[in-house]
């Protein structure tokens, strides 16, 4: 809505619907409602006031149905391009969801159908009347005490539920009560106020009474009367929309007219008439007398009789001559009379004061002053604005609020120096009582703002108390939160919400205030709510809060909550939670939060789920984590592999061992295609794989394991021999046999042909403890065969090492019978450089014996090689030299 300069609508484009009910065929009558519609169609017909042409203005009394009302009010709707005015009065109703209902006459609480949900209202007028600048709700009605739900504090907040974007609504009430209608009064108490500022007008006011200063006004005389205090909520400029002239103004106001408000001041005793005449001197001396001759009573009698009716000079002159005196007292009883008159007059005898220098004095009775009457304080302290004198007058605020916040009635205040124009000053006042009021009182005083219309300070008040706000009821949490966000103010109901959402500590409160913010329409902090509840509850506050959410029919809820719980929690609370969701009778959401703690868990939580859950649960996960592809179970044996000590295999965070999750998802894999089962292996690094090859040999059959050498990787099919071998009999001998009687594209010969040089030894070792000793020896023969110099010193020296000294000795002699001049050259000059002496040795020793033919050419490929040395060794023994002398030589040269 654009800003806009204030002024009457015009008739001529606006529209009116008075609605009211006075006969109820089983409620009380509200006979004053007839008369309520008659005068308010009166008054904005007027031409002094408005001018609404009486065709415009729809005064509907005793409607007999909802669509008779619903049709009158669209039609206006539809017409009003300026103004469009609704008043209601009668009974109101509200429904267990705190709908608002405007009673018809033959209406009953138990048949709502009969009356006009106010969201219909609410509807014509931000719909159809979307063009329409200025839109005025005035409801004048009450509802029953189901209404209690969702205020701050005891009362339920009318406006609330009748809220209206882009219009003024004033509401006649907060209370579960009705909107007063005193016995045989003419009016209801509400509209009767508002009656009288339009139709007489507000003294010194503006010269149009925009809803604002008719809201404040009516709200001053109805608390004066001891009447319920109605409420006010605006969107954008919607409270400067103005509905009357007002003929008290400062323009058009009638010399004169404004009367004084009636003060009862001390009077002199009676036959005292001549102490008015005395001087102050004069008069402080009587009364000294007085005391000194026991009669105080009428000493203080004669002291505030002369403060309250003395001129302003006489009276500062008696303050001046007590202030000498001994008796403070005396001077506290002129400083009490004196406060008895009017503000102006109180003005005039601090001026005197600080004329003659009394500056302390003048202060005193201005702190005195500060607490009395709101209204009286509200006209000192826009006297001193007017006179810039801004140290007093923050002075005579700080002393009057403090007053009010003892009287509890700071809200009186607010209102009485808005009134007086001090807009700033209240703020101002706000800014400092907030440090002084503890948590309740401060939620008190942000309740009091809103039901005047303040909302965006009441809602900076409710942020700066958010804890004190937190722990509110949840309805009441969730109705502030929709309340903030409606009036465009999401941050602070994000501060309120997130404040109320960390306070949740059992399933309880989690359900309640998670409840509230679906009621209100408001799922994000529902959905937080349960987040938090996932996160910090221990699982049996889970298990209740899922249960209680699964009564009452959130079952999206109820996942979402145990599928947060199993993605993030430990796998004792995941296997708890899923035993508890199947025990319920939800097998398959049981199932559904098995995939998702398989696919969104740490990879260490999953490893321990799979391990702690039932064999059900297991199958699942190992389902769900070879579903379409294997990688993620993969990556989860790996980085628990990686995770794990040096010294043994990796281990969980859980109890058991990593062998016994690799053995739990043996057994997952054996109902497995043992093409996904390659696959899922060649994923794995080589320390995780080879403990799961170990597993695979020791529980899968040995015909299920020679398929899989089948779709294993050249490099894996061998790795799981060697694997076969390490473990030994049995196992060794029905894979050898399963793999002969098998495909011919698995063959033993390729197993052995494709090993490491490091798995020589272990390889040799099993293969002749089992009895395999003509596969070993093959193995040795064919890798031995056309192998790098380096690899064959590699596999020598590992063969070595492992203690198998008569094994490298024939790997030796097979790689060298195999080679030509050229590699017996290389091999030679290798075994040198390397300072391989054994190995040296052997080689020229077995040269010599066995291909003696070749020496001479090799000897002078060495001396061209530098390895003159070399060739001299291999020449000297040939014809001497017995084959085992050769061979344990020493040559000191290969150390230089």
């Amino acid at each position: 809505m654009t800003d806009r300069v204030v002024g009457l609508p015009d008739p001529a484009r606006s529209r009116a619907v008075l609605l009211g009910v006075s006969r109820y065929e089983s409620m009380d009558d509200l006979p004053a409602v007839d008369r309520n519609i008659a005068a308010l169609q009166r008054l904005l017909t007027d031409p002094d006031k408005w001018g609404l042409d009486p065709a415009h203005c729809t005064s509907l009394v005793n409607p007999d149905s909802v669509h008779e009302v619903l049709d009158v009010v669209q039609s206006a709707a539809e017409e009003a391009t300026d103004a469009l005015v609704f008043y209601f009065a009668g009974h109101g109703l509200l429904d267990e969801n705190s709908n608002l209902f405007l009673a018809l006459p033959n209406v009953a609480p138990n048949r709502l159908y009969r009356a006009v949900r106010f969201d219909d209202i609410r509807r014509e007028v931000i719909t159809t009347a979307r063009g329409c600048y200025g839109k005025v709700v005035i409801l004048d009605c009450c509802f029953s005490g189901s209404a209690m739900r969702g205020a701050m504090g005891s009362e339920v907040e009318l406006a609330d539920h009748a809220q209206v974007d882009g219009t003024y609504l004033m509401t006649a009430s907060s209370e579960n009560s009705v909107a007063k209608a005193v016995p045989d009064a003419e009016y209801t108490a509400f509209t009767a106020a508002l009656i009288d500022k339009i139709e007489n007008g507000v003294a010194d006011g503006p010269d149009l009474l925009d809803m604002e200063t008719l809201f404040h006004h009516a709200r001053v005389d109805l608390a004066a009367s001891g009447m319920p205090t109605p409420q006010q909520r605006s969107r954008n400029d919607g409270r400067m929309i103005a509905l009357s002239r007002n003929r008290r103004g400062r323009r058009s106001a009638v010399a004169g007219e404004s009367k004084p408000r009636r003060r009862v001041l001390p009077e002199f005793p009676d036959g005292a008439g001549a102490l008015a005449r005395q001087t102050p001197s004069e008069v402080v001396v009587h009364v000294a007398e007085l005391r000194a001759t026991g009669r105080s009573d009428l000493a203080d009698q004669v002291l505030m009789a002369s403060a309250a009716s003395r001129i302003d000079q006489e009276v500062a002159g008696i303050i001046d001559a007590l202030s000498g005196q001994q008796h403070r007292s005396d001077l506290d009883v002129v400083v009490t009379a004196i406060c008895l008159r009017s503000p102006g007059e109180v003005m005039a005898v601090v001026d005197a004061l600080r004329e003659i220098d009394l500056l302390g004095e003048s202060r005193t009775l201005l702190a005195r002053a500060a607490t009395g009457d709101a209204a009286d304080v509200a006209e000192l302290a826009a006297a001193l604005q007017t006179a810039g004198r801004v140290l007093e007058l923050g002075q005579l605020l700080d002393v009057a609020l403090g007053a009010a916040q003892e009287r509890e009635n700071l809200i009186d205040l607010i209102s009485a120096l808005w009134l007086a124009g001090l807009r700033q000053e209240v703020d101002d006042l706000i800014s400092r009582a907030l440090p002084r009021l503890a948590g309740p009182a401060v939620l008190t005083l942000a309740e009091q703002l809103r039901a005047v219309g303040s909302e965006p300070v009441a809602f900076g008040i409710y942020v700066a108390a958010a804890e004190a706000a937190a722990q509110q009821p949840p309805d009441t949490i969730a109705q502030l939160c929709r309340s903030m966000i409606s009036a465009e103010q999401a941050d602070k109901a994000e501060r309120i919400a997130a404040t109320a959402i960390a306070a949740v500590s059992d399933p309880r409160q989690a359900s309640a205030l998670a409840t509230a913010f679906w009621t209100t329409d408001q799922p994000d902090f529902a959905a937080r709510t349960l987040e938090h509840a996932a996160t910090t509850l221990d699982i049996n506050g889970v298990v209740a809060l899922a249960a209680d959410l699964r009564a009452q029919g959130r079952d999206d809820a109820e996942f979402s909550l145990c599928e947060r719980v199993v993605t993030t929690r430990p796998a004792d609370d995941i296997c708890q939670l899923v035993t508890a969701v199947r025990s319920a009778g939800r097998p398959v959401t049981a199932k559904n939060l098995v995939v998702s703690a398989t696919n969104h868990a740490q990879v260490d939580v999953v490893a321990d789920f799979v391990l702690a859950a039932a064999a059900r649960d297991q199958k699942q996960v190992l389902t769900a984590l070879l579903d379409g592809t294997p990688h993620r179970l993969a990556r989860m044996i790996n980085d628990l592999a990686a995770a794990a000590p040096s010294e043994h295999l990796a281990r969980s965070r859980s109890q058991a061992g990593f062998v016994d999750l690799l053995a739990v998802v043996a057994v997952g894999l054996g109902e497995t295609p043992v093409d996904q089962v390659a696959t899922f292996a060649a994923l794995l690094r080589e320390v995780p794989r080879q403990e799961f090859f170990r597993v695979l040999l020791r529980g899968w059959p040995s015909d299920v394991v020679a398929k899989l050498l089948q779709h294993l990787s050249r490099d894996d099919a061998s790795l799981l021999f060697a694997m076969a071998v390490e473990i030994g009999q049995p196992v060794l001998g029905r894979v050898v046999d399963s793999v002969a009687r098998g495909s011919a594209s698995v063959r033993l010969d390729a197993l052995l042909d494709n090993q490491p040089a490091h798995r020589f030894a272990s390889l040799c070792r099993g293969l002749r403890a089992a009895g395999l000793s003509a596969h070993a020896d093959r193995m040795m023969s064919r890798a031995a065969t056309d192998v790098p110099a380096r690899r064959v010193l590699a596999t020598v020296t590992d063969l070595r090492r492992s203690g198998e000294g008569s094994e490298a000795d024939t790997f030796l002699q097979l790689s060298l019978s195999s080679r030509t001049v050229r590699q017996l050259r290389e091999l030679i000059q290798v075994l040198y450089l390397e300072g391989d002496e054994p190995g040296l040795g052997l080689a020229l020793s077995w040269i010599r014996e066995q291909r003696p033919a070749d020496v001479n050419e090799l000897a002078d490929l060495l001396h061209h090689a530098d390895l003159s040395q070399c060739a001299r060794e291999l020449r000297r023994g040939v014809d001497t030299d017995t084959p085992d002398a050769v061979k344990t030589r020493r040559f000191p040269w290969l150390r230089n």
